[in-house]
């Protein structure tokens, strides 16, 4: 075998090992981000599972707020209404009155 091909041997199985190196520096760093995004997939379950826990606990309290809210409004719309009923007995009182006299 010729020093020239000697050396591009030797060149070749320098440059194998370092590709093999730089792969296997990849493969460590992908495992990282591996680990690194499963702790992320796991906080964020338990970030929603306590939000859904607290909604659960929230949503029947609102619920029971807003029927409240629903008879109070409904209160107010039958007062409004008696006093547009009551505004309408008073004009027509004043017309009786008015006729009579």
């Amino acid at each position: 075998m010729t020093d020239a091909a000697k050396n591009n041997e030797n060149y070749t199985h320098v440059l194998l090992e370092d590709l093999r190196d730089q792969f296997k520096t990849f493969g460590e760093g992908l495992d990282v981000v591996s680990r690194q995004i499963e702790e992320v997939r796991q906080d964020l379950g338990d970030r929603l599972n306590k939000i859904e826990e607290h909604l659960a606990l929230e949503f029947p309290l609102l619920r029971k707020e807003i029927a409240e809210i629903k008879t109070i409004l409904g209160t107010k719309a039958d007062v409004a209404r008696l006093e547009v009923l009551e505004a309408r007995v008073d004009r027509l009182e004043r017309t009786f009155t008015q006729q009579q006299s």
